[in-house]
Parts: C-alpha cells; sequence; structure tokens
C-alpha cells in the first residue's frame, strides 16, 4: 500500500488527473480496490498535512502588524477603546473527492468484479463440458462392456446347448450299441450253451 500511495503522489505531482491515474495503476496491474483504498488514504493525509510555512509567515507578519500598531498622537484617548484581537487565519478547506471520481473508481470496481465473475463462468462451461465429455465416454464403455457380457453370455450358451446335444447324441449311440451287442449276445449265449450240451456227451 505505501508503494501504492507513492505512485498515486508521483502521478498526482505530474498533473495527472484522477481518471488517468486510475487506469495507469490498472495497466501497471493494481486492483480497483486497492486504488480506492490508497486514493482515499491518501486524500485523508492530505486533509491533514499541516499549513506550508509561507501560509505561517503570512500569519506571523498579520500578528506583528497587529501588535506594532500605535494609536496616533494627538488624537484623544477614549475609555472605550478596544484593543487589537488575533483572529486565526482561515484554516484550508478540505479536498475531498468529487462525486466523479467516485463513480470512476466504483465502476473501475465493478468492472474488475464482472471481468472475474465472467472468468468464473467460463470456468464453470469448461468444467461442464469436460464433465459431459467424461460422462459420454463412461457411457459408452459400459455399453461395450454390456455387449461383450452379452456375446459372451450368448456364447456360453451356445457350447452348454453343443455340450447337451453332445451328450444327447452319445446316449442315443449307446442305446444303439446296446441293442446291437445284445442281438449279438443272444445267440452267441445259446451257441455256448449248445456246446456246452454237446462236451457233456461227448464225456459220457
Amino acid at each position: 500500500m505505501p508503494n501504492l500511495q507513492a505512485r498515486i503522489n508521483e502521478l498526482k505531482k505530474a498533473g495527472k488527473p484522477n481518471s488517468e491515474i486510475i487506469e495507469n495503476l490498472k495497466k501497471e496491474g493494481h486492483l480497483a480496490q486497492d486504488i480506492y483504498d490508497a486514493m482515499s488514504t491518501n486524500e485523508s493525509l492530505y486533509e491533514l498535512t499541516p499549513p506550508t510555512p509561507s501560509e505561517e509567515m503570512g500569519s506571523e507578519s498579520m500578528d506583528e502588524d497587529e501588535d506594532s500598531y500605535q494609536p496616533m498622537s494627538g488624537l484623544p484617548e477614549t475609555g472605550n477603546f478596544i484593543p487589537s484581537q488575533k483572529f486565526p487565519a482561515p484554516s484550508k478547506i478540505p479536498q475531498r473527492q468529487s462525486i466523479e471520481e467516485i463513480e470512476e473508481i466504483a465502476e473501475s470496481i465493478i468492472s474488475e468484479k464482472i471481468d472475474e465473475l465472467s472468468v468464473n463462468i467460463n470456468d464453470i462451461s469448461l468444467w461442464r463440458e469436460k464433465t459431459s465429455s467424461e460422462i459420454e465416454a463412461i457411457k459408452q464403455e459400459i455399453l461395450r462392456i454390456r455387449n461383450h457380457m452379452e456375446n459372451l453370455q450368448a456364447t456360453m450358451l451356445g457350447k452348454v446347448e453343443d455340450y447337451r446335444k453332445s451328450i444327447t447324441d452319445v446316449s442315443i449311440e449307446v442305446k444303439t450299441l446296446s441293442k446291437v451287442l445284445e442281438k449279438i449276445l443272444q445267440p452267441l449265449t445259446e451257441n455256448v450253451k449248445e456246446l456246452s450240451r454237446i462236451t457233456e456227451r461227448l464225456k459220457k
């Protein structure tokens, strides 16, 4: 803040109006609120500045003239003579910021806040777009996984169906083989029995 006040004093000494001072300070990177506070403090200090030596000398010379005043000889002295009195010199009228200056600073602050709000709104818009893109990507990934699971399920069902058909076919083949063996074994059994009878006869 002291550096900012020194800069304001420097620009004022250069004869710059307040509007130009505000613009220069904003270009130098100072915030409008800091500029307003510094200018307000600067004006308050200016109001409290003691009178210059020239003003003090003027007041003292006036007092000396009043003290050195002597009545002219030959004039009768009256009992109602009022002695000279010292009146203080009129104090300097405080200089305050005009309405236009306050309006300029207020407009600068409002403009600065609007710019900050616009940046925040832009950031929110970018964040919303980024979030929407990420959500869309997640949706696409979920759909891809679901399709993959459906395909896997269909493949597994197909494999199970093929296995069931294979089991059915094996069962049919086993039944067929059983019937064939039954047809083959029945004559063979009879032949074995007949052979046994013949063997018994030969033994006798």
